[in-house]
């Protein structure tokens, strides 16, 4: 109860780390003045529970190798792979056909990992000839699909899907992290195809920057990139990422008319928790939008998530380097 208490307060819990000052979303876990007032009071007074039968006893955990979002209509899988008990395990790049007969639209792609212990994240891409590996760009420009720490598996926005032809591939990037113990893993990808063309393409894209260079100590290292929008767009989602240094994170919006918003401020960005921030409206970007994230990264000791303070930090695709990626997800037109 004291730890509940502590996590509430802290606001840590729920996890939700965007400024509630600049915009609305979807997703929101963020509990309201008065219900953390609530769960701190039942904790003040001594966390007592109401008379009748626990419903928690008889509550189940639900098998991480379900599909959260119901059975795929088609499932890819990778060939097994073999993870050592230690050591630095490279990314992986596996590509592996699409099952799929036909051009279609997806309403949802979902990665499943088969060994959540030891899989950090999965990015699938989409390419078209199987052997342009060079067109992934290790994801610092966009992916089909992702499975990262905190990020809740969701159907595409409302009125949107994403086009997969029938001669397209999958490229899978797998990072493992090895536990001690030698295991496998069959990370799998879901495919649900929409009943119908929808209204836009979803596309996703970032803002990125690899000139990462962090002195040892800095407690607040400034970094930015830009993206810039070519065509009218509807934009949906948001999705700051660092790592273990990484310390807040903005995403702004800049028009051709010269005016600027701010879309999402993570003052307090977590590594283990990379949402997809989805705005309960969708934005409208004129084209000639420049998007701009803004971030910051904490090399001090007093960050007690640094893998080590006494190191200067560049980029690196390790959880111990650093990364600058602001990906969103927006809209076109059909």
């Amino acid at each position: 109860a004291f730890l509940i208490k502590h996590q509430v307060m802290s606001g840590e819990m729920p996890p939700w780390h965007a400024d509630n000052l600049y915009g609305r979303f979807a997703n929101e876990t963020r509990l309201s003045p008065v219900e953390k007032a609530k769960l701190i009071e039942w904790v003040n007074r001594g966390a007592l529970r109401d008379e009748g039968d626990d419903p928690l006893s008889a509550a189940s955990v639900p098998d991480s190798t379900d599909w959260p979002l119901g059975e795929p209509d088609y499932i890819v899988e990778i060939p097994e792979q073999m993870v050592p008990a230690d050591g630095v395990v490279d990314y992986r790049y596996l590509v592996v056909g699409n099952p799929i007969p036909n051009d279609v639209w997806l309403k949802a792609a979902v990665i499943v990992p088969g060994d959540p212990k030891i899989v950090h994240h999965s990015l699938v891409f989409m390419i078209e000839d199987p052997r342009d590996l060079f067109a992934v760009r290790g994801g610092l420009t966009g992916f089909y699909a992702g499975y990262v720490p905190g990020l809740d598996p969701e159907e595409f926005p409302e009125g949107t899907g994403k086009f997969l032809p029938r001669d397209a591939a999958f490229v899978f990037q797998q990072h493992y992290t090895p536990t001690g113990k030698a295991t496998t893993d069959v990370t799998r990808l879901g495919l649900y195809v929409a009943d119908q063309a929808p209204e836009m393409s979803l596309q996703t894209a970032a803002a990125f920057s690899v000139n990462i260079n962090i002195a040892i100590g800095d407690p607040d290292s400034r970094l930015s990139a830009t993206a810039r929008i070519t065509e009218d767009s509807w934009l949906f989602e948001m999705s700051p990422h660092m790592h273990y240094r990484g310390k807040h994170f903005r995403f702004d919006a800049r028009y051709p008319d010269g005016t600027s918003e701010t879309l999402l401020s993570t003052p307090d960005y977590r590594f283990d928790w990379q949402r997809m921030y989805r705005l309960k409206e969708p934005k409208f970007l004129p084209a000639g939008t420049t998007i701009r994230c803004i971030g910051g990264f904490d090399n001090s000791p007093q960050n007690r998530w640094n893998p080590d303070p006494t190191q200067r930090v560049r980029f690196g695709e390790q959880s111990w380097d650093e990364m600058f990626i602001g990906y969103f997800n927006f809209g076109l037109a059909l």
